[in-house]
């Protein structure tokens, strides 16, 4: 893996924040709650059933960082789900990385739109 190491007057690498944040954001109920209500989770009798899904999903869930550092621009992040029924897990793992996805728009998105809105009322 290729990586390219932040000085620190960077502004590019300030731009992405705290890699670590990217590993808290993707085990947060935010992201799980995303993923069971819009990404099928909630349709899987297995997931469902639970007496508290979103509890379920993120006590079985595993994000690390495998490769990176805090201070470079590729990082590598692996997430993984503990069940024994492995297309139950690949599920999981993929409604995650889409929910997680969709948050990362809606997060440029919005900072966009407070960047023009800023700019707008000066």
């Amino acid at each position: 893996m290729v990586s390219k190491k932040a000085s620190a007057s960077d502004q590019e690498a300030r731009r992405y924040g705290d890699r670590g944040e990217h590993i808290h954001v993707l085990k947060s109920d935010k992201i799980t709650r995303i993923a069971y209500e819009k990404y099928g989770l909630k349709d899987i009798p297995e997931i469902a059933g639970s007496d508290d899904p979103l509890k379920d999903i993120s006590s079985r869930l595993t994000v690390v960082r495998t490769a990176g550092q805090e201070n470079s621009f590729d990082n590598l992040i692996t997430l993984s789900f503990a069940d024994k029924n492995q297309d139950l897990a690949k599920k999981v793992v993929e409604s995650l990385v889409s929910a997680y996805a969709e948050w990362i728009d809606s997060q440029r998105d919005k900072n966009s739109q407070d960047l023009f809105n800023s700019r707008v009322a000066a």
